[in-house]
């Protein structure tokens, strides 16, 4: 955990996946770092509120997704959501905000992206359905 928050407090420029690791950075955020997420929901209030509340300035990004396949629960596990993403669109917003340049991303095929929900599904024993995005 030192560090991390270590390569937190250093960064001019950071680039997350949401989850946890967002929380941890607003502790030490600065208001002069500029931060992306690449977000699995579209629902972030609770991200921005801390990080708000911290001092810290709003973090760019929205999401970038082509599926979103959920445990078929009846309570649901969102913390096992597997998402698809469209890495055109998340270059795109890259690129647009200064963090990469460069030619677009090579997109998986279809068929590589069931293969891969096919290996977590029977990793973690949990049958998938898709939602929109």
């Amino acid at each position: 955990l030192e560090e991390q928050i270590k390569f937190y407090v250093a960064a001019e420029e950071l680039i997350f996946a949401e989850g946890s690791a967002i929380h941890m950075y607003a502790l030490v955020a600065r208001p002069e770092q500029r931060a992306f997420v690449v977000w699995r929901r579209k629902a972030r209030v609770a991200f921005d509120l801390q990080l708000a509340s911290f001092g810290a300035a709003p973090m760019m990004g929205k999401a970038a997704l082509k599926t979103i396949w959920v445990p078929n629960l009846q309570r649901g596990a969102i913390n096992r959501t597997q998402a698809v993403l469209d890495f055109a669109g998340l270059h795109a917003q890259l690129a647009a905000a200064g963090f990469v340049d460069g030619p677009s991303w090579e997109e998986p095929t279809s068929a590589e992206s069931a293969a891969e929900l096919a290996r977590i599904s029977a990793l973690v024993n949990l049958q998938y359905v898709e939602q929109e995005p």
